[in-house]
């Protein structure tokens, strides 16, 4: 028995799902090993400043969105997956940021807003999903195409 061979579509999406989880996965990685942590501001002062994910290298992640709706408008399930992915990380980065705080006695209950990364990524990035989804069916010619027969 012969196996089917994959369509390039599905293989296009898939490696655009796992490019953009990767990525995220990198830049978390990165924001939280280039924290500053707790930082006094001056010599036996009383200002502090408090950084347990580098913002710089996580909102990077904002940039790898729009790949969730180019790997949907290739096969929906890839661009589900990438969405998946992402949301996972950065939902992985916020759980560690907290415990960050908790284990330097600075928490004060407000660190669980951390947690707005993740859902803002899911928002986004179900956003970037719908519309690559939209375009890969309009690309393909199904139903809503905007090309129309002369």
């Amino acid at each position: 028995m012969t196996r089917p061979t994959p369509s390039p579509r599905r293989t296009s999406a898939l490696l655009l799902a796992a490019l953009a989880v990767l990525a995220q996965v990198v830049l978390g990685a990165l924001a939280l090993a280039r924290a500053d942590g707790v930082v006094q501001l001056e010599p036996g002062g009383t200002s502090y400043h408090t950084e347990f994910a580098d913002p710089a290298f996580l909102h990077l992640g904002w940039l790898v969105l729009p790949l969730i709706g180019v790997a949907a408008a290739h096969w929906w399930l890839g661009g589900l997956l990438a969405l998946a992915g992402t949301v996972a990380v950065h939902a992985v980065v916020a759980t560690e940021e907290i415990r960050r705080w908790q284990e330097s006695g600075w928490a004060s209950g407000l660190e669980i807003l951390s947690y707005l990364v993740p859902v803002g990524m899911l928002v986004l990035g179900g956003v970037a999903w719908i519309v690559g989804l939209l375009a890969g069916r309009d690309r393909s010619g199904h139903r809503g195409s905007s090309v129309r027969p002369s």
